[in-house]
């Protein structure tokens, strides 16, 4: 990574504007599939710079590697500390490259997360140092080739008194034919109704009931 750029972890990239009057800036990704999070398209270079466009009005450029979550939840005037966020979050799913199991094509992201009922550092500490309070989940999307049936599957790892409650996911890197398929209609998991929010030709934003 260059040294106008940083890493938060291992999957989120983040390119801050670090002079005035800067209208563009050039971007280093490593050979991984990599997705702009204020656009939600797929970056289109692998290895290489990108020549990235900004303004003063947007926000700073950063970027998730496919392959994995970021979870995020809203906040408003409501909201006065971390006591108050709860457990509600919307899930950005940047997926995989699609990979061939027999007729079925699956792509996959994984993350981590404390899951708290409340995360002010009285509750983590009383909560969490004794019991492990992370969970692992594991998002697969699949389509069959034969039939063109589609389904999005959740695996958890781990145990918290306080499961997380998944508001909305928005998936990133379905391939164009899906995506207009999905706008069609609901988009059917586990026999549950799932309304398609809105999308476009490489993300889906999905919400829960």
């Amino acid at each position: 990574v260059h040294e106008n750029q940083f890493l938060v972890g291992d999957s989120i990239m983040v390119a801050p504007i670090l002079y005035d009057k800067t209208s563009r800036i050039n971007v280093y990704f490593p050979n991984k599939r990599w997705f702009d999070l204020t656009s939600n398209l797929e970056v289109p270079v692998r290895g290489d710079t990108s020549n990235i466009v900004v303004s003063i009005t947007d926000s700073i450029p950063h970027f998730l590697q496919g392959g994995h979550l970021l979870f995020t939840q809203e906040i408003d005037e409501k909201v006065q500390n971390t006591r108050n966020l709860g457990n509600i979050f919307t899930i950005t799913v940047a997926l995989s490259d699609f990979s061939g199991v027999g007729n079925t094509q699956i792509a996959q992201s994984e993350g981590n997360i404390l899951a708290a009922s409340s995360y002010d550092e009285q509750y983590i500490y009383d909560h969490c140092v004794k019991q492990n309070c992370l969970l692992n989940l594991l998002v697969q999307f699949k389509f069959n080739n034969n039939d063109g049936t589609l389904s999005l599957e959740f695996t958890t790892k781990g145990v918290s008194n306080d499961p997380i409650k998944i508001h909305k996911i928005k998936l990133m890197g379905v391939p164009s034919s899906f995506a207009k398929r999905l706008r069609r209609g609901v988009f059917l998991d586990n026999n549950a109704l799932i309304k398609v929010e809105k999308s476009h030709p490489e993300m889906i934003q999905l919400n829960l009931p």
